[in-house]
Order: structure tokens, then C-alpha cells, then sequence
């Protein structure tokens, strides 16, 4: 029987027997690497009063084989007795907890909870974190006192720090050329210049007898966040991207487009052109930031349009339509008696004015044809003004934008300052031009594109560009369409200069055949006079004969 009580949140268990000679027990060590594990041995000396005495345990093997080893009383607790454990224990964050590694017991603390049946525990000594499934794990116990003691949720470092325990990072290794790995955060310094990575491929645990994989300390400069995942539907030709060839990922350029989502990508620094499947390819780092920028931005354009009709310039939700048109009126008679009676409020009356005209007319995409008095959403304060409209990009390329859509997206004294960043990037992608190559990605030209069509909302006149673009855009097309079409030629020029090498193979074969009949005709003759000198040998021997026959024939007796 026990007895449980809970005080301050920590749970203590009283058993009713205490360790005794030759009982099964559980043994710890403060040797590097072995903190905070716990295996099964049998207590070979009675406990004495006090904790300074070694005490000799048998350490139980998994084979059933024993060795002797000295402690301190310390080190030594009960076997924890299943009554303890909870039968469905939830293991969070933070949970302290025993993972089976190694045939003993190991302490350490949930880091993260990959599913219902998996999760990451954190190692202190040495530092080291493993996935291990719940079925390995159970709640850890202090042994205090002669009590059984829950200890609390382990704290990890704020979850401020971008790089803290478990966060998903991808690691550079020079191999030639920047490779990037991807890993997992064991452990911040507590500087936080330096960090304990694991790769994630040696972070599952098992028990098959592997040595386990040494972990590495890096600097910050070698270590990013793991890209988020986009949706790329093709990869195009002549394209920056990533490629995973194991252990990770390394930068290439998309060199040819095959079937079946294949493509030929050339590895840089090495120039060695492989194979790769549509999952085996990633944009770039820096297009991802962009294809993640541009989704936002979609997104946002999405809502704000719908946030606008319920929420006001800030955030308060709009009054009915009909006490609209009743503020309005009443709006519109103070700035009528403000403007005839105190002509030193005009900056005011403007200001009120600029704000009820641009709440009460639509977003439009360009400014009026002919429209001089353009109210804009803000005031043109700052000296940055001069310096755009005097500059000699501004004066090739003049521009009269109208802003609208900033008074539903930021506040008024935000407007100004945005506007200003629009207007240097309008004439810095104007600049971008300069720099195109002609093997400029399509998805660059796209992205070049939509930052103009974002432009074209706020008003600026982006038809010439955009006009430019769609012409790149179709010469990119007609350039695509060649290089396949080149493709096509070189493949058929191949497949006729194989059937060409084929034939110039027969040929030889044919010319080396005609040799050795040529020589076989030759030493055919060779017989054949040979065989005529010995006929002919053999006719005068026969004509000898005959006319030796014929005198022993008509000799006289």
C-alpha cells in the first residue's frame, strides 16, 4: 500500500519497503556520459547509515551475465514500481521522462511532440536530442528521501530565441562547394555564437548495436533556418536551383527539361550535369523569399478589400450607411463654415477634406485623365520629395500616383514614408532592366512583373514597362521554343551520327571480311598451280608408263 499526496504540484509516493542486501535495485553514475541513466543491478552489500561507504552492486547485463561495480548509496534507488506510471501518460513539452537506450533507463526531458506516437527527447549529459516512440518512454521519478518524487516540467531557453532546442535548421558543410544539411538545434550556447546541431537523419534512436553518429558544434554563421516548403509547379530552363543529393542540399542551374518531371541540372563547382527528379529540385533561397513575399501579398490584397468594408481607418468597426451620410453631411457643412471663418485652419480643413473624399470614392488604378487637383492621403512633408522629382530618373520616367490604397492599408502618418519607398523602388526596378541577361529566368520576369502590376494599383503608369516585360516574356517564349526545337536537332543529329558510326563499323568489318577473302582467293590459287605442276608431273610420268608398257609388251622372246 501507498500513500499520495500532492503539495506545491509534485506528486510523492511512500513505499512500504526500503532497499536491502541482495534486492534488484536500479544504479546511476556521475561518469561523463552516463549522468542521469539508470540500469538494473543487485545490491551486494547491506545499506549503511551513512551515505560515505561503497557499497559493491552487480550490474545485470541483457544476457544475463553480471559485473561487479562500487557505488555510493547515492546512486542507488528502488526498481520504480509500475504503480507509479500512469497508463495513458501524456508527454509534453517540457515532461521529464526515462527513455529506453541502450538496456537502462535515461533521463531527460521532452523537447517536442511529433505525433501521438512519437516525440523528442533532450539529453543533458552530453547533450543530445532522439526520437523515440512513446512506447520507450515513462515518467521519470525522483528518488528523495526514501520517497518517490515527481519533478517539474523542465524549462527550456526562451522560445524568443530564433535557434533554440529542436527548431528544424539546415547546416553548411564545404565540400567543395556549400553544401546544406538538414538538421536540428540540440543545443544554444549560452552566448549564442555557437550551437550543438544533430543531423536529422541520426535522430531516431535504435537499439541495433550502431555506434550513434557525433553531434557538432557550428557557428552561427553556418546555420539558417530550413526554407518553408512552396508549391513549384515546373522548374525553367536555365534556372538557379537546389538540388538534394545526399546529405544535402547543393546549388545547380536547370540545364534541360525531359519528361515524366525530370530534369538535367548542372552542379556548380563541379560542372557535373545529373538527373533529377521534379522532388528532388527547390527553388533558391532567395526565390522562395520572394515566392513567400509575393503569397503574402496576394493573401492581403484578399482580405483587405474585405477587412475595409467592416472596419474603419483604425480598425473600428463602421457605423450603418445612413449615420455615414448623416457625418458626412455634417462633415461637409463644418469644413464649409471652418474654411469661410478661420482661414488659419486651411491645413486642418485639407486634411479632414483628403479623408472624407478618399473614404467615400473607390480604390481606382490610375489617376483621372486631366485630373490636376489630385487629393492625395497624406502631405507632402519630408525633403525626399525634391530630391525624387528633380532626379534624372524621375525626369525621364515622370510619375503622378495618387496612393489610394494606403488608407485602407496603414495609417495616416505611416503613408507618407510608403509612398516614398514605392517611388525609389519604381525607379529601381527601372534600373533592374540594365541587368537582365538574356537567359534570365521566366519566373524572375514574372516576379518583375507583378511588382509592377503592384505599382500599377497605387497609381503609377507602368504601361511601358509592363509592355517591355510582355515583350521579354515572348521573346523568352520563342527563345524556349528554339532551344527545344535545337534540342530536337541535336538529338536527331545524334541518333544520324550513331547510324553513321554504325555503318562506318559494317564497313570495316566488310573491309577486313574482303581482306581475308582476298587472301583466301590467293592461297586457293597457290593450290590450284601447285595441283596443276603435280598433274602435269604426273601425266609425263604416265606417258612414260605407257611407253614402258608398251616395249616390255612387244619385246621379242
Amino acid at each position: 500500500s501507498r500513500v499520495c499526496l500532492r503539495i506545491e504540484s509534485l506528486d510523492f509516493y511512500f513505499p512500504t519497503t526500503t532497499m536491502k542486501r541482495g534486492d534488484e535495485i536500479e544504479v546511476s553514475s556521475d561518469e561523463e556520459g552516463l549522468k542521469g541513466s539508470w540500469f538494473r543491478a543487485i545490491l551486494e552489500d547491506p545499506l549503511p547509515k551513512s551515505g560515505n561507504k561503497r557499497l559493491n552492486v552487480s550490474l545485470l547485463a541483457n544476457d544475463g551475465s553480471t559485473t561487479l561495480k562500487t557505488t555510493y548509496r547515492r546512486f542507488l534507488r528502488p526498481i520504480p514500481p509500475e504503480s507509479l506510471f500512469t497508463a495513458a501518460a501524456e508527454f509534453e513539452e517540457g515532461c521529464v521522462v526515462e527513455a529506453s537506450r541502450g538496456g537502462g533507463w535515461w533521463t531527460g526531458a521532452v523537447v517536442k511532440k511529433i505525433n501521438d506516437e512519437e516525440v523528442w527527447v533532450y539529453f543533458d549529459s552530453p547533450p543530445d536530442l532522439l526520437q523515440f516512440k512513446t512506447g520507450q518512454l515513462r515518467q521519470h521519478f525522483d528518488w528523495v528521501k526514501q520517497k518517490w518524487v515527481r519533478p517539474q516540467n523542465k524549462v527550456f531557453l526562451s522560445k524568443k530565441s530564433t535557434f533554440r532546442c529542436g527548431t528544424m535548421v539546415e547546416v553548411k558543410v564545404t565540400d567543395g562547394v556549400d553544401v546544406w544539411v538538414p538538421s536540428v538545434i540540440v543545443k544554444e550556447v549560452v552566448n549564442r555564437k555557437s550551437f550543438v546541431v544533430k543531423p536529422l537523419k541520426y535522430i531516431s534512436w535504435n537499439d541495433e548495436g550502431e555506434a550513434p553518429k557525433p553531434n557538432r558544434t557550428v557557428g552561427l554563421s553556418s546555420i539558417r533556418l530550413t526554407p518553408p516548403t512552396v508549391s513549384v509547379k515546373s522548374f525553367g530552363l536555365m534556372e538557379s536551383v537546389e538540388v538534394f543529393i545526399e546529405p544535402g542540399w547543393r546549388p545547380g542551374m536547370v540545364t534541360s527539361i525531359l519528361c515524366d518531371d525530370m530534369y538535367t541540372v548542372c552542379l556548380k563547382a563541379t560542372d557535373k550535369t545529373l538527373v533529377f527528379t521534379h522532388d528532388a529540385i527547390r527553388p533558391t533561397e532567395e526565390t522562395i523569399a520572394k515566392l513567400v513575399l509575393q503569397n503574402t501579398n496576394e493573401v492581403s490584397a484578399a482580405i483587405n478589400p474585405q477587412m475595409s468594408l467592416s472596419l474603419g481607418e483604425n480598425g473600428e468597426e463602421e457605423v450603418p450607411e445612413e449615420h455615414n451620410r448623416e457625418d458626412d453631411s455634417r462633415k461637409k457643412k463644418r469644413v464649409e463654415v471652418e474654411h469661410t471663418s478661420d482661414l488659419g485652419e486651411e491645413g486642418t480643413i485639407r486634411k479632414r477634406q483628403r479623408e472624407h473624399n478618399l473614404s467615400s470614392i473607390p480604390v481606382v488604378e490610375e489617376p483621372q485623365a486631366k485630373d490636376t487637383t489630385m487629393v492625395l492621403p497624406f502631405a507632402k512633408k519630408s525633403p525626399f520629395w525634391k530630391i525624387l522629382e528633380t532626379s534624372e530618373g524621375f525626369q525621364r520616367a515622370p510619375q503622378s500616383p495618387h496612393f489610394s490604397p494606403l488608407v485602407g492599408e496603414s495609417k495616416e502618418q505611416f503613408r507618407e514614408g510608403q509612398a516614398i519607398g514605392m517611388m525609389v523602388t519604381h525607379f529601381s526596378l527601372l534600373e533592374s532592366f540594365k541587368d537582365l541577361e538574356p537567359y534570365v529566368s521566366v519566373s524572375e520576369l514574372n516576379s518583375l512583373k507583378a511588382s509592377f502590376a503592384e505599382l500599377k494599383k497605387h497609381g503609377f503608369d507602368v504601361s511601358a514597362p509592363l509592355a517591355r516585360i510582355n515583350k521579354l516574356l515572348a521573346l523568352k517564349d520563342r527563345q524556349l521554343k528554339t532551344m527545344e526545337e535545337r534540342k530536337g536537332f541535336d538529338r536527331e543529329i545524334m541518333a544520324l551520327k550513331e547510324g553513321v558510326g554504325e555503318m562506318e563499323h559494317k564497313i570495316l568489318e566488310m573491309e577486313r571480311q574482303l581482306v581475308a577473302l582476298k587472301e583466301q582467293r590467293d592461297a586457293a590459287y597457290q593450290n590450284i598451280c601447285q595441283m596443276e605442276s603435280c598433274a602435269r608431273d604426273r601425266g609425263v610420268e604416265l606417258d612414260n608408263l605407257e611407253s614402258e608398257f608398251k616395249a616390255t609388251s612387244s619385246a621379242p622372246w
